[in-house]
């Protein structure tokens, strides 16, 4: 996919750190970007471990490097301090490790906030430029106070340049005491740091390509679709609940629980204990999702509300599925209310049940918001488009040097 129209004058590479190779919306944008930006750059990726992620990078030909970083995948936000300070010595082993392949002149984009902590020591002791995509809402219930603005310090102190994917991960970033800090250290050191939000693009054609899919049994009339890592704060549990109590209606769930068996054993659980098992299918993780979208009458968001976006929403606008969302800072910014997508409220499954029911009724409204969500989305989220952001931001960036 082609991206730009010449390259970008750099004397190095950009080299993509993701601390993980497990397959989720940060890790979906990352291909997106490193395809669109390898017309016009030479991109690399760095990953923690080997996994899907790599796997898929190597079969799109894209060059990729594993520095083996144990333990770290298994500290969480919620981790205790013994944990977090282990973690921390863990960056600096792999400091050590990563430093044998960078250059002179080499970007550093750290597409996660653990690649954040690695690329802040790389900054710390060289020249190379640095990036940071962030993609989470900080001073979420999944970090402490003292994890967000210990990231919010890092990323004001040492980033060149910050990608927001959202006004709501960006204000959640600004308004960290550790951001109002760092700024203060990095305008004496360095100067202004570069900041602009630019939301996840989508692939249109390989959205839009269709492929073969395996029968997937459904034998009632509507289908509802939940896309999505299986975890708590993608709340599929609450959509499984809902749909319970919609008849006729059968529920589609894609996604990865790499990581969360606890969580998936509890859905699987309540699946079985309420008998709906010909009605809830837990498919895992699928790379063609728009062949499922499109399966789907409508697609529910049933995020905890402090997701910083919601990538399937998007997804769904662009295959004119209509979207039901819980009314999270993401969802709010790219769903106008009735027009594109309705909101409900947060852990509010009646509220959603009721929804589903309303728009399976009413064939004609679905018709007419998944147009308007389709007409709104084509114009915002093609990732040609964001990839030519992306590319002018970090030119943006090196003329800053």
């Amino acid at each position: 996919m082609k991206s730009c129209k010449q390259e970008i004058e750099t004397e190095g590479r950009i080299i993509f750190i993701n601390h993980t190779s497990q397959i989720g919306g940060a890790e979906v944008s990352l291909i997106g970007i490193v395809e669109g930006l390898s017309a016009c750059m030479k991109c690399e990726v760095v990953a923690f471990n080997e996994g899907p992620l790599t796997k898929i990078l190597s079969l799109k030909g894209i060059k990729n490097h594993i520095i083996i970083a144990r333990g770290v995948g298994e500290i969480h936000h919620n981790s205790g301090t013994l944990s977090q300070m282990l973690l921390s010595l863990s960056f600096f082993n792999l400091f050590f490790k990563i430093r044998v392949y960078l250059q002179k002149g080499d970007v550093i984009y750290a597409n996660t906030q653990k690649a954040l902590v690695l690329g802040s020591i790389i900054k710390a002791f060289s020249n190379n430029k640095l990036i940071w995509h962030i993609r989470d809402i900080l001073g979420a219930s999944y970090y402490s106070r003292m994890q967000s603005n210990l990231i919010a310090l890092l990323g004001s102190v040492f980033a060149d340049g910050v990608i927001a994917n959202s006004e709501a991960s960006r204000r959640s970033y600004q308004e960290q005491l550790g951001y109002r800090i760092g700024s203060s250290i990095r305008y004496i050191i360095w100067g202004t740091q570069a900041i602009d939000t630019v939301y996840d693009g989508i692939d249109l054609d390989s959205l839009n390509k269709k492929n073969q899919i395996e029968d997937l049994g459904i034998s009632t009339p509507f289908c509802v679709g939940v896309f999505g890592r299986i975890t708590p704060l993608k709340n599929q549990l609450e959509a499984i609940k809902a749909i319970k109590e919609v008849d006729d209606t059968t529920l589609l769930i894609v996604g990865s629980a790499e990581g969360e068996s606890q969580y998936l054993k509890e859905i699987e659980e309540f699946i079985e204990a309420e008998g709906i098992q010909e009605r809830v299918k837990l498919l895992g993780f699928k790379e063609n999702v728009g062949d499922y979208i499109r399966c789907c009458d409508i697609i529910v968001h049933a995020g905890k509300g402090e997701e910083a976006l919601g990538r399937t929403i998007i997804e769904a606008m662009l295959c004119r599925v209509p979207v039901i969302a819980s009314a999270g800072d993401g969802p709010r910014e790219i769903i106008d209310y009735g027009k594109t997508g309705i909101l409900y409220n947060v852990d509010n499954h009646g509220m959603l049940k009721e929804n589903i029911k309303f728009l399976l009724r009413d064939e004609r409204y679905r018709a007419e918001i998944a147009n308007n969500a389709y007409l709104y989305a084509i114009n915002n989220f093609d990732s040609t488009i964001i990839n030519r952001k992306i590319i002018e931001f970090i030119e943006r960036v090196l003329v800053k040097g």
